[in-house]
């Protein structure tokens, strides 16, 4: 199942938070800020202290101070490559990968790639949903899954590709 919310990704009470980083577990946009000042200074000390990850990589570590008992850092970006939607499907493929190893059942995605000189919004929504989608179908864990937007455009956005989905699903 796949919900679509509008509100504060760190609100969330899905098992496991995502959260965009650069290789160098920085945040790469507001909502990344944001959940980070949410997860604490624990949670983000373990991250530093891994060092460089490679751009698609996707990293399990405790929620901290979030109401979601984990958070799933994906890497999406360095200094030498930008956002590219090959670098978020690698990172959206780990992460799914990362949360069926642990049977996580419930999973809070942003939308994954957006902010300036990334990805269109339209492109992010298609890829997000379609991948949620085929993960879905394979029966793993985990089988809930919300996208949590923060603005109208992007709410409208999301409805759309979920729409063409389930639309496509009848065919």
């Amino acid at each position: 199942m796949i919900v679509l919310r509008r509100g504060d990704l760190w609100e969330s009470e899905a098992e496991v938070v995502v959260r965009e980083a650069t290789v160098l577990g920085e945040a790469r946009s507001a909502v990344g800020r944001r959940t980070e000042m949410e997860i604490g200074a624990e949670v983000l000390k373990r991250v530093a202290a891994m060092g460089e990850m490679q751009v698609g990589a996707a990293v399990l570590t405790p929620g901290g101070d979030l109401p979601s008992s984990f958070a799933l850092h994906i890497f999406l970006t360095s200094h030498e490559e930008p956002i590219t939607a090959r670098g978020v499907e690698k990172g959206l493929r780990n992460a799914l990968a990362r949360v069926s190893d642990f049977g996580i059942g419930s999973v809070a995605f942003p939308p994954v790639g957006l902010g300036a000189g990334s990805l269109e919004t339209e492109s992010a929504a298609g890829l997000l949903v379609s991948m949620l989608r085929t993960h879905l179908e394979t029966g793993n864990e985990p089988q809930q899954f919300e996208i949590v937007v923060d603005n109208d455009y992007e709410e409208d956005v999301f409805s759309q590709a979920l729409g063409v989905l389930e639309n496509s699903d009848a065919d």
